[in-house]
């Protein structure tokens, strides 16, 4: 049975997750038989607030007989989703609305628009010359190399005190 099971599982044409980008809209599918036409969208937070907007929006009809909610996506997160069905139960998803990966793309801008970018962050030599990195501190001795020393003398006196307090074995199997 669940060999079959598994079987049906597999051999299921599985939905495909829909990809959402900023700024392009976020669209709902509701078959109006099974879920009413209010849709509750749950939007991220933006950065500094707690808590993101929620909208109620009604679906409007498509030509294929279905009803179609639209909301708009102005920034990344996630967006949830809630429908309601007849029965009074709700269903919910999590809508991931991302940046484009052609933002990212440095190849567009001109060598001295980077630079400009960049001159802000710079810092004058003259300040970093009081720096310190790690490999400057390479003379000095860490903790870490005092207590192995520590660990290593510990476990020598335990084999000392271990040797000294178990009785002599003289006798051997053979002669018992």
């Amino acid at each position: 049975m669940v060999l079959l099971e598994l079987t049906a599982w597999l051999s299921k044409r599985h939905e495909q997750l829909q990809t959402y980008l900023v700024g392009d809209p976020l669209v709902v599918r509701i078959n109006p038989i099974e879920h009413e036409e209010r849709v509750q969208f749950a939007m991220p937070p933006r950065e500094g607030e707690s808590d993101g907007a929620s909208a109620t929006i009604v679906a409007t009809q498509s030509g294929d007989g279905f009803l179609e909610a639209m909301v708009p996506t102005p920034h990344p997160g996630f967006y949830a989703v809630t429908r309601k069905s007849h029965l009074g139960a709700e269903q919910s998803e999590l809508k991931a609305v991302n940046v484009s990966a052609s933002e990212g793309d440095i190849r567009q801008l001109d060598v001295t628009e980077i630079s400009d970018m960049l001159r802000p962050a710079r810092q004058p030599l003259e300040t970093a010359a009081g720096f310190s990195t790690t490999g400057d501190l390479g003379g000095q001795q860490s903790v870490s190399d005092w207590l192995l020393y520590v660990a290593i003398l510990l476990l020598l006196g335990e084999i000392f005190v271990a040797g000294r307090i178990l009785p002599p074995h003289t006798q051997s199997r053979r002669s018992l």
